[in-house]
């Protein structure tokens, strides 16, 4: 959990991670008893009209289930990159056919339904991210940042490192033993304990000598001297844009393929999937940046985007406002009748054991998982 959440972790109902039909009748309503007594609490019986939203498939199979109880309208704003319809395609194709699902790119609901529907413009509705993100980075102390090793040249990817590629570090660790002269960082900033196992073992096993991992927990809002300090910064998605934002030289990552899509600013403005064709490796990227210094930061597009940034924001919010009181007769999908399949609960019982691991006993969990990963092929 994000420390600065730490305050409202009694708020936090863990049960609705997992999907409705998997509970018996009695444990369901407790948890629907929970959500409604909440509700109530903060006043929401006495407006006229309620409106749910939610930001993940399963997630969204609950506000189903608790809008049709207090007669809510839902709506379902999925907020993923990589999105699979999976085994809730009755239910996200019903929520589509009533404008109430969206996501935040012009091709997420086309990719989220390949294979199962064919979606026109009009249906793969969406609304940018950019209208409600309000992260800026701030000035304030660091000790890790502040006591950086020397180095020739700070490599950074900033976003949640679960979702960094392990290829994107074999490609940073290609470009360090092109160059074994110089010394590098390999500032990380955004520490998930899970993938954390798959760095630390592929830099024991793998790592140039020339290379040096820094590896830093989220923050929020970010230190700017993560941005002052990065003569490059990979990432995805709205951290690129706000890697960009603050001046820095970006390399977008595409979600999906997890190749470099380009230079954000001069060669793209794309930082989820890959619209431009650029047949170039990260390490050339780096060689090109780092070493030919063939590229500057583009200050006039990082003004430029500041600007259109503005107008989006107020383009997003009204385009949010639209899709929410959008008038159509209350009806609501059958959760239930979606049976969570095996699968599915396998996967929620090794989550509802994981939460019940002491934080001790994680720990040599993760040293274990670390050994026999060491072992095997990333």
């Amino acid at each position: 959990m994000v420390p600065e959440l730490k305050d409202y972790e009694e708020y936090r109902i863990a049960a609705i991670e997992d999907v409705p039909s998997y509970f018996s009748a009695r444990k369901r309503k407790s948890i629907a008893d929970k959500i409604l007594g909440e509700v109530a609490a903060a006043g929401g019986d006495k407006f006229g009209k309620i409106v749910l939203e939610s930001t993940t498939p399963d997630l969204a199979k609950w506000g189903e289930y608790i809008a049709e109880k207090l007669n809510a309208k839902h709506v379902a704003y999925i907020i993923g990159e990589r999105l699979y319809v999976g085994e809730s395609f009755s239910f996200l194709n019903f929520k589509l056919n009533r404008r109430e699902l969206a996501s935040i790119h012009p091709d997420s609901l086309k990719r989220m339904f390949r294979g199962h529907r064919e979606l026109s413009d009009e249906e793969s509705y969406s609304i940018s991210a950019g209208a409600f993100m309000s992260v800026s980075a701030e000035e304030f102390e660091h000790l890790q940042l502040d006591g950086l090793p020397e180095s020739d040249y700070n490599i950074s990817y900033f976003g949640r490192d679960i979702k960094m590629p392990i290829g994107v570090v074999k490609e940073v660790f290609e470009f360090a033993e092109l160059h074994k002269d110089k010394t590098i960082n390999f500032i990380i900033l955004g520490y998930d304990a899970r993938r954390r196992i798959d760095i630390d073992v592929l830099f024991q096993r793998d790592k140039p000598e020339n290379l040096h991992l820094v590896y830093l927990k989220a923050v929020q809002p970010p230190p700017k001297s993560f941005f002052k300090k990065s003569d490059v910064v990979l990432a995805s998605a709205g951290a690129a844009l706000l890697a960009f934002s603050e001046h820095c030289m970006t390399l977008s990552i595409d979600v999906e393929t997890k190749k470099v899509i380009g230079i954000v600013g001069i060669h793209t403005m794309s930082t989820l999937y890959s619209k431009e064709n650029i047949p170039v490796a990260l390490p050339q990227f780096l060689e090109e940046i780092l070493i030919e210094k063939k590229y500057q930061v583009p200050e006039e597009a990082v003004r430029r985007y500041e600007e259109v940034r503005k107008v989006e924001r107020l383009e997003g919010q009204e385009k949010f406002m639209r899709f929410i009181e959008t008038s159509v007769p209350a009806e609501y999908y059958n959760v239930l009748n979606d049976p969570a399949s095996l699968k599915e609960r396998s996967r929620i019982i090794r989550r509802r054991i994981k939460r019940r691991i002491p934080g001790r006993a994680k720990g040599w969990y993760r040293k274990l998982k670390r050994i026999v990963k060491s072992y095997r092929l990333v």
